[in-house]
């Protein structure tokens, strides 16, 4: 795929030569531009004439009304296929308006597949594009609401961009981002790429939070860098991740290290896994000595919260449930004697064990 001219992109070439491919980089650096490109290759069974084609997947703001509107540069999205009756190409070009050609190939038509595109941003689809598009229609001008200096602020500390404004252009409830870079460049947010578009809108809605659960889907780069220091949340209000077994753990220092991200991670492993070869793995994935550490004790950590909980932690876990601590001893040596024989793995054994004492009045 050969992506010219969009969004400040020249002469891109994109190869996907593998069923799962990704791509990855910095906010900003025209990941999601490569995504819309790609959704223009097919025509998609039961989808509108107007779906996935360029004109709604690269939309200009152009109003009737108002003096801010996106420059049309010549554009063009070209594509090579391999298909059962052979290799053929389609290519997208925009001048004053997108047009469809197969490079003078006859008989040859835009070969169908379903896709499915779905992003993060607010702009996220074709529908939503177009109901925003609305607002080149409008009588009258849509008013101008700048962002406030510490809105801005919070979005530069995201992004590679120096901006002279940032204003919200609104009518009723539709609104649209007009950002002017102090370099020249003015566009709405239709011209953005989705990681500006987020943080942008992020800056406008989060920047003034206080206190607040911020739940995010797709983290961004350098998000919670800023917000945790500068807008007082809460560090365990943030959780990124996902549960894992530890055989893994080789699997995702091998992604870490090709995305150049390796030398950001330490590897916690449960305190059974000393002695096994999963550390010597993640070294050899990595290829290099990165941090392995493990859990206190030799068992699954769940076996070992239980034994601590019957050692020096009843006190704390008596008073946490109310009861004495003899109590407690005896609802322990019940669960203990109850579960002797379960055939389940230990940790599952000492997790149902604690959900017990837990869940007993």
């Amino acid at each position: 795929m050969l992506i010219d001219g969009i969004r400040g992109i020249d002469e891109l070439r994109v190869g996907f030569d593998y069923p799962v491919s990704v791509i990855a980089g910095g906010n900003a650096s025209g990941k999601s531009t490569v995504l819309f490109a790609a959704a223009c290759a097919y025509k998609v069974p039961g989808a509108g004439v107007r779906d996935f084609v360029p004109s709604t997947l690269f939309p200009d703001y152009r109003p009737n009304l108002g003096d801010r509107q996106d420059g049309r540069p010549r554009t063009t999205i070209e594509f090579q296929y391999t298909t059962p009756d052979g290799r053929h190409a389609m290519r997208w070009r925009r001048a004053k308006a997108w047009s469809r050609s197969f490079l003078g190939r006859q008989g040859v038509h835009q070969p169908e597949r379903p896709v499915y595109l779905r992003t993060l941003s607010n702009l996220s689809n074709p529908s939503e594009v177009r109901s925003v598009l609305g607002m080149s229609h409008l009588k009258t001008a849509p008013a101008e609401l700048p962002l406030t200096a510490l809105q801005i602020d919070f979005a530069q500390r995201m992004l590679p961009f120096d901006y002279d404004a940032v204003v919200r252009l609104s009518s009723g409830v539709k609104n649209l981002l007009f950002a002017e870079q102090a370099g020249g460049a003015a566009y709405s947010e239709l011209h953005m790429a989705a990681g500006e578009r987020a943080i942008l809108r992020l800056a406008a809605e989060i920047a003034q939070l206080r206190d607040a659960l911020v739940l995010i889907e797709g983290i961004l780069q350098g998000i919670f860098d800023d917000l945790l220091p500068r807008h007082r949340v809460k560090r365990e209000s943030v959780r990124v991740g996902r549960d894992t077994g530890a055989e893994e753990f080789p699997a995702h220092a091998t992604a870490f290290r090709k995305f150049g991200q390796i030398d950001s991670f330490v590897f916690v492993l449960d305190g059974d896994k000393r002695g096994s070869p999963i550390a010597s793995e993640i070294q050899a994935q990595a290829q290099r000595q990165v941090p392995v550490c493990y859990l206190p004790g030799g068992q699954a950590p769940e076996t070992w919260v239980w034994h601590r909980l019957q050692g020096e932690g009843q006190s704390v876990l008596a008073e946490a449930l109310g009861i004495e601590v003899g109590e407690l001893r005896a609802r322990m040596e019940r669960l203990d004697a109850i579960f002797d024989s379960a055939s389940d793995k230990p940790q599952t054994i000492a997790k149902t064990k604690m959900q017990s004492l837990a869940d007993a009045p």
